[in-house]
């Protein structure tokens, strides 16, 4: 039957579990005989007994506990209970959800007010120890059939591919002895010392085309190179944002093969788009002749193939750098091209020096009170300088300068490589962050790294909430969380950083 229901318009009982509307509506039915509530505002309700045929207006009692409205205008609304009792359960069971929730994230709750502080499973303040050798090679160099491998550990190893063509939808392996090795399909995981398996996938146009890595057929008609070859894409090298880090971690053990093997570095990359610090450096260890930037081929284009080649693309242990030795002529040769003196640090201390990161969210947030904390400690003079300006020669030049630097985690780190042997350096982590790169890739250049976990950014209660699950669980199981926490503000922990520089002060200032 139609009838009219008041500031509803019609509404049809099709059954007597079913309310049809021509409107958005709220719907309850409750009552033995389906006594059917509609209504349109908070107002406004009209009770039907479809058995009686009457329309009569109602008090609408239930309404607040058993309500639904209908996302679709016209479209059916449907809310059934057997009698009020029952309405009044259904009502009760539904607001035990929210409370049970609420009763369960409440210890959480009250643990986030006093956050979390339990340090991640790698972390140690002070300078971690070098690994030994079960099996010590007698060069820290060492190229092979399927691989070249950095340091006497082993500790960084690149496939050695024979037979590889680029082309603009995938790289082809195409040699029967290539496709004996194991393929790295986890793609972004480090690989354990003294592997080196193909990568998956790789990279080019700052990063914003990612090729698949697939066994094929290719043809001796294509662009090919001969002799042994470096070949680096650009994967961690994000279009318009230069990070020197990634760029060491592909061009340093391409200087070191180029140094032994006398090889070329062939890089898809544009030129234009490779930093200061990168192209500063190829310069400042004569590569820049020996080095050729390419474009990916297009659709049409001819595959760009090479009969031997070391990749550089999957990512490191960053260790690259394999020995004392091989860091001090790296050194060397910077320091010479930058006209910069070559000294030891001092000791007792004499100086120290705050170097901040120069963009991004990710600078020091109490500068003033980590001055005055190493000011007090130490007694020595602190400055507070910017890195990564300028020249790669006016990025070089402040880590040469100074004793002991106070600096936030970041990519402009890599400067390191070259700073004065036996300085100390306090690295400063971003709460719920925390890395040993900086540590493994200064491990050969005769510093003293210690490492501090920063505080909770003020107001950042996502952060706060994450911090119940622990550093560990962020950094590596939460890429969210990870990548918020590493684009905050650095807050040194005071009290932490007074330790650090405590235990800086009972130590003889050589290195060991």
């Amino acid at each position: 039957m139609d009838v009219q229901l008041a500031a509803c318009g019609k509404a049809k009982l099709t059954r007597w579990d079913e309310v049809k509307a021509t409107q958005e509506t709220v719907v309850v039915v409750v009552g033995r005989r389906w006594t059917v509530f509609v209504e349109c505002d908070v107002k406004a309700a009209t009770t039907a007994d479809p058995e009686a045929g009457e329309v009569t207006r109602g008090e609408g009692r239930w309404r607040r506990c058993d309500r639904r409205r209908d996302v679709n205008a016209g479209g059916v609304g449907k809310q059934l209970m057997r009698n009020p009792r029952g309405a009044m359960r259904g009502c009760f069971l539904r607001a035990l959800v929210p409370l049970l929730l609420f009763f369960l994230l409440l210890p959480y709750f009250f643990q986030s007010l006093s956050y979390s502080r339990v340090p991640p499973r790698s972390f140690t303040l002070e300078p971690a120890a070098e690994p030994v050798c079960s099996q010590q090679s007698s060069s820290t160099l060492l190229l092979d059939n399927s691989s070249f491998c950095t340091g006497a550990c082993k500790e960084d190893c690149f496939p050695r591919v024979r037979d590889i063509c680029f082309s603009a939808n995938k790289v082809r392996l195409c040699n029967r002895e290539t496709r004996s090795l194991r393929t790295n399909k986890l793609g972004k995981r480090h690989s354990p010392p003294g592997e080196s398996p193909v990568p998956h996938f790789m990279r080019f146009q700052g990063e914003r085309l990612t090729v698949g890595v697939e066994y094929s057929e290719c043809d001796e008609d294509w662009s090919w190179t001969d002799g042994l070859t470096a070949v680096a894409d650009q994967r961690f090298l994000p279009y318009n944002k230069p990070n020197p880090h990634h760029e060491a971690e592909k061009i340093i053990p391409a200087v070191l093969l180029a140094r032994q093997f006398h090889t070329k570095l062939h890089w898809f990359s544009n030129q234009a788009e490779v930093s200061k610090w990168a192209t500063g450096f190829l310069e400042a260890v004569n590569m820049t002749k020996d080095v050729v930037y390419l474009n990916l081929p297009a659709k049409r284009d001819v595959p760009i193939c090479f009969h031997d080649a070391v990749l550089l693309s999957s990512p490191t242990n960053l260790r690259y750098v394999p020995d004392e030795s091989t860091n001090e002529w790296l050194r060397n040769q910077v320091l010479e091209f930058c006209n910069l003196t070559r000294e030891n640090s001092s000791w007792p201390i004499t100086n120290a020096l705050i170097l901040d990161r120069t963009g991004g969210p990710r600078r020091l947030g109490n500068k003033p009170d980590i001055a005055r904390v190493v000011e007090d400690t130490l007694q020595v003079p602190v400055v507070d300088e910017l890195s990564g300006m300028g020249s790669f020669c006016e990025q070089v030049e402040p880590v040469t300068k100074a004793d002991l630097f106070v600096v936030p985690h970041g990519s402009q780190n890599v400067v390191f490589l070259f700073a004065r042997p036996g300085a100390f350096i306090i690295e400063v982590f971003p709460f719920l962050f925390y890395s040993t790169a900086f540590r493994n890739y200064t491990h050969a250049a005769q510093l003293h790294v210690y490492s501090l976990l920063g505080l909770l950014p003020p107001g950042d209660w996502q952060l706060r909430f994450f911090s119940i699950f622990g550093w560990d669980f962020c950094f590596d199981k939460l890429r969210w969380c990870k990548n918020h926490a590493r684009g905050q503000k650095i807050y040194a922990d005071l009290n932490e950083l007074e330790k650090a520089l405590s235990m800086i002060s009972r130590t003889n200032g050589s290195f060991t």
